[in-house]
């Protein structure tokens, strides 16, 4: 019996001695850690909602906008008489992607124009209207998507313009319409804009600590105006020559709603850049389009 007991006891020490040299599980030392850990969290947080950008929030209604001027997307665009219509490189009309009507914005950004209404139209194709070949080009001619400005839009002016047409190759990443109303809110730096390492530098050496930081930062679906912009991928203007130079003017995310189904190749998302000095002077036929998909 004296023997048994000595076996289970040295066996309980050898158990004990593996457990600690194993992992050596201190209760105290995971707390430090958390609450460091917890404490970087609350400071990055901080950080994020100090360099918040005010932004226009774009909520889709699901339902057909109201009239020819109404702040929508896809339908048929407002349009006048005594303008020519916008072409793609082929000579075909463009499709109306959205148009936004400051109007209908109660409270529309100090850097953004406080009345007109605002159009964006792409080509359909396997590329959607951009081309990834000339990232911010000021080229406005021959390319496959379009920034137009109505300055007084008024609803007697309307005339319907031509219709584009489209065959089996003529992809678009939206079918259908929906209204649009608009929410003013403090937009949180997306963790892949290229301001985020700026904000919180040293951040990426720390990956297994940030994902509660991530799920704070994003929120969708990013559909807005101004603001920080993006992406599923990478930002487009780390390749640029003078990064800081463009600003995000008009994003859409991919989202089904109503008659309204938007998809970006695989859940992607566009992206529409301008530089200050040329939103300053409406100069929007210089605005630089880009999507990206996972």
């Amino acid at each position: 019996m004296k023997v048994i007991i000595t076996l289970l006891v040295i066996a309980a020490g050898i158990i004990l001695v593996s457990k600690r040299a194993a992992g050596k599980k201190d209760p105290i030392a995971p707390a430090l850690a958390d609450a460091e850990v917890n404490a970087d969290l609350a400071a990055w947080k901080a950080a994020i909602d100090e360099a918040a950008l005010p932004a226009q929030r774009i909520i889709l209604t699901g339902e057909p906008a109201g009239s020819a001027i109404s702040s929508k997307v896809g339908g048929v665009p407002y349009w006048t008489a005594d303008a020519d219509y916008p072409t793609a490189a082929n000579g075909q009309p463009m499709h109306l992607l959205a148009q936004i009507n400051f109007a209908d914005i109660d409270q529309p950004l100090a850097e953004h124009p406080q009345s007109g209404l605002l159009q964006f139209y792409i080509a359909a194709g396997d590329l959607y209207g951009s081309d990834f070949t000339k990232p911010g080009t000021d080229d406005s001619k021959n390319r496959d998507y379009a920034v137009v400005f109505h300055p007084e839009p008024k609803l007697e002016n309307h005339t319907p313009p031509p219709k584009p047409t489209r065959d089996d190759e003529d992809y678009l990443p939206f079918e259908g319409e929906s209204g649009i109303r608009f929410e003013r809110f403090a937009n949180r730096v997306s963790p892949v804009d290229y301001r985020f390492e700026q904000i919180l530098p040293g951040l990426g050496q720390r990956y297994d600590d940030t994902e509660p930081l991530y799920e704070y930062a994003i929120q969708g679906p990013s559909h807005q105006m101004g603001g920080y912009a993006v992406f599923t991928q990478t930002d487009p203007r780390e390749y640029g020559a003078k990064t800081e130079d463009w600003q995000l003017l008009f994003q859409l995310d991919s989202e089904q709603i109503g008659a309204l189904d938007m998809m970006w190749g695989d859940l992607g998302i566009a992206n529409f850049f301008i530089r200050p000095d040329d939103l300053a002077q409406k100069k929007f036929d210089l605005v630089w389009y880009n999507w990206d998909c996972s």
